[in-house]
């Protein structure tokens, strides 16, 4: 009967100091707006609001735990922090030890500070004053920042290469078409500068071939001397100039950008782009126009009397 007694009464206590202890866990609870209790949802929380994830983990048991319960985690500063700074959830070390286990906290009290993606910042042990504590903060809310900020830095350029890559799907640039004549013959030394050696620009414009004009139908342009096929060919030529005759007054775009001198092309190394004729000097000019047409076609303007001639030759043949 003693025996009996004794183990009710040592019951009746050990449910009172549950009972107690409870009770205080769920007033704490009740009272408290600025500390979350749910792992789940605070992550949820932090994550939707780019806000680091704060988790603090406690025991009934530990002392320091109580410590900071009443001296920290409910003053002015770090009510302000939970607010303004971070998301922050208390976590009781023996419910959520597999949360405890995840992040490898085996010390109280613990603090463990997580990035919206889930990058650990930091972790601490041990009893924090407020001023330490709210530094931990403020130091996780400006690492978040700059995380978040390049990884938006990162998804900006992503959607401009993107965008670029559709537009140049859907406008590709004008193709280059090389043209080469199966054989240029040099035409009879004269005083005139004669363009294209002698083909009719006109008649390469239309149907990229090479057509020997005819001295009977030439034109001057800009000091140059062309030969046209028909009397048709020379009148539209007349008419626009611009349109058939070579650019840079035939001179080889590459060499005039990269050594400002106006070096005569030939007809041997002759592309349209866009539409308009370049002549070049050398094989290896014409490939690397190719690589990069709007680098070389945005120039000065070439005169005459600049342009260096092999042989009195312009790409365009005396």
């Amino acid at each position: 009967m003693i025996s009996d007694r004794f183990s009710l009464r040592a019951a009746g206590v050990i449910l009172g100091v549950l009972l107690v202890t409870q009770t205080w866990v769920f007033a704490a609870k009740a009272k408290d707006k600025y500390w979350r209790h749910n792992y789940a949802e605070a992550q949820a929380e932090a994550q939707q609001a780019g806000k680091p994830l704060l988790l603090h983990f406690h025991a009934v048991w530990c002392p320091p735990c109580k410590l900071m319960e009443a001296q920290v985690l409910h003053t002015a500063e770090v009510k302000r922090a939970l607010c303004d700074r971070v998301v922050g959830v208390k976590l009781d070390y023996d419910q959520h030890g597999d949360i405890a286990e995840k992040y490898g906290v085996d010390t109280l009290p613990a603090d463990v500070l997580i990035s919206p993606s889930g990058k650990v910042l930091s972790k601490t042990v041990g009893f924090q004053n407020t001023t330490q504590y709210v530094a931990g903060m403020a130091t996780a809310e400006k690492r978040t920042f700059d995380e978040v900020t390049l990884a938006k830095k990162a998804a900006e350029a992503k959607r401009l290469a993107e965008e670029r890559a559709l537009a140049l799907k859907n406008n590709p640039p004008p193709k280059i078409e090389e043209i080469v004549p199966e054989e240029i013959e040099p035409p009879k030394k004269s005083k005139l500068i004669v363009g294209l050696d002698g083909y009719c620009p006109v008649t390469l414009w239309r149907t990229r071939e090479w057509s020997k004009g005819k001295p009977a139908f030439g034109a001057d342009y800009q000091g140059v001397r062309f030969y046209f096929s028909s009397l048709a060919d020379r009148d539209d030529f007349i008419a626009e100039p611009t349109r058939y005759a070579p650019q840079l007054l035939g001179c080889d775009p590459v060499a005039l950008w990269e050594t400002e001198r106006a070096i005569a092309g030939t007809a041997k190394y002759a592309a349209f782009f866009d539409g308009e004729l370049y002549l070049f000097n050398a094989l290896a000019n014409r490939d690397r126009f190719k690589q990069s047409p709007p680098q070389f076609t945005k120039t000065r303007h070439v005169n005459l009397h600049e342009i260096e001639r092999a042989d009195t030759r312009l790409g365009m043949k005396d």
